[in-house]
C-alpha cells in the first residue's frame, strides 16, 4: 500500500505553503498526496460551493504539485466541520502523516484549543506537521526536547518511529536548571542510554545537554534555530482526569515563535507506523479507556 500524506487546503498562503513541504516530502518518501477541502457553508448553495471548489481546488493543486516531477495525489472535498473531517479522513485512508500550513489563528498563546490546526494537532492519531515556510533539505534533521525527569520510554518509541518514517537524523536535546548541575553525570548517562536506543533501531542520533539561561522554550528555539532543514518534535499531552486532548504551554510558545517546521505527536495515541516493524514494541494503536470517537469531540 502507498504512504499517504493528508494536506487540508483552504487557498490560502498557508495551505500552498503545506502543499510545497508535501510536495518535497512525498517525492521522497515515495508517497501520495491527499487534498482534502472542507466546506463548512452548508444548506441549498452546497451544491454550487462543491462545484466551484472541484474547480479551484484541481486547478490550485495541480499547479503546486506538478512544477518539477509529477507527484501522485488525489482531490477530496467534504462538507462539515474543518477539523473533524480532517482527523476522520486520517483514519479512513490510513495516512503517514498530516501537514498543515500555519496561520496567525494557530499562535495563540493558551493551552486550549481554539483553531483548527490546534485541534487537529491535539487530537490527531498519526503525527502532524505545521510549517510556515518551504523549508525542506536532502535529509530531515528532528530536534527532539526530552524531559529526562519524567516517564520517557513512550515518548522515545514514538520518536524513533517517525524518525524511521522520515529517514531522519536525530538530536535530542535536554534543557536543565543550572542550580541542578550535581545531577549532570545522571542526564548525560541519560542520554547515553538513550542514544543506544535509537542506534538498535538504525536511527541515527546525537544528544545535547543544555543548561537552561532563558526558559525551556527560548533554548529549543535558540537551538533549532542553528540546525539546517531542521523539524522540531514536539508531544502533545492529555490531561489524567478528563483525557482532554491538549498542548502545553512550552509547546505552544515554540509553535507561535518559530520559524522552523514543528512535528507534533501524542505519544498515547500515535498510530504504530505499521510499514517499520509495527509489533516489536508491543503497544496498543489506541489509548484503552478512551474511545475512537471521544477524539473528534
Amino acid at each position: 500500500t502507498k504512504r499517504k500524506i493528508l494536506v487540508p487546503v483552504d487557498f490560502s498562503i498557508q495551505s500552498d505553503l503545506a502543499l510545497e513541504y508535501a510536495r518535497h516530502l512525498a517525492t521522497r518518501m515515495d508517497a501520495m498526496i491527499s487534498c482534502i477541502y472542507v466546506i463548512e457553508k452548508q444548506g441549498v448553495l452546497e451544491h454550487k460551493l462543491r462545484r466551484e471548489a472541484e474547480n479551484k481546488l484541481s486547478e490550485r493543486v495541480n499547479l503546486i504539485l506538478n512544477k518539477d516531477e509529477k507527484v501522485p495525489f488525489e482531490l477530496i472535498i467534504t462538507s462539515g466541520i474543518t477539523h473533524q473531517k480532517v482527523l476522520e479522513k486520517s483514519i479512513d485512508l490510513k495516512v503517514q502523516i498530516i501537514i498543515i500550513g500555519r496561520s496567525n489563528s494557530s499562535l495563540k498563546r493558551t493551552t486550549r484549543i481554539g483553531s483548527n490546526t490546534n485541534k487537529i494537532v491535539s487530537r490527531s492519531l498519526v503525527p502532524v506537521i505545521v510549517v510556515n515556510k518551504q523549508s525542506i533539505g536532502k535529509r530531515n534533521h528532528l530536534i527532539f526536547p526530552l524531559d529526562l525527569e519524567t516517564p520517557y520510554s513512550e515518548k522515545l518509541i514514538s520518536a524513533m518511529d517517525v524518525a524511521l518514517l522520515l529517514g531522519a537524523f536525530v538530536s535530542v536535546i535536554a534543557v536543565v536548571d543550572k542550580e541542578k548541575s550535581s545531577l549532570r553525570p545522571v542526564y548525560l548517562s541519560k542520554l547515553k542510554e538513550i542514544e543506544r536506543s535509537f542506534s538498535e533501531q538504525n536511527v541515527v542520533c546525537d544528544t545535547h545537554l543544555i543548561e537552561n539561561q532563558t526558559t525551556i522554550s527560548s533554548e529549543i528555539l535558540t537551538y533549532s534555530a542553528r540546525i539546517e532543514f531542521g523539524i522540531i518534535l514536539l508531544m502533545t499531552h492529555q490531561e489524567k482526569k478528563s483525557n482532554r486532548p491538549y498542548i502545553g504551554m512550552i509547546e505552544t510558545e515554540v509553535l507561535a515563535r518559530t520559524e522552523v517546521p514543528v512535528l507534533f505527536l501524542n505519544p498515547r495515541n500515535t498510530v504504530r507506523l505499521s510499514m517499520y516493524k509495527s509489533n516489536q514494541y508491543n503497544l496498543p494503536a489506541y489509548p484503552s479507556g478512551i474511545p475512537l470517537e471521544d477524539q473528534f469531540i
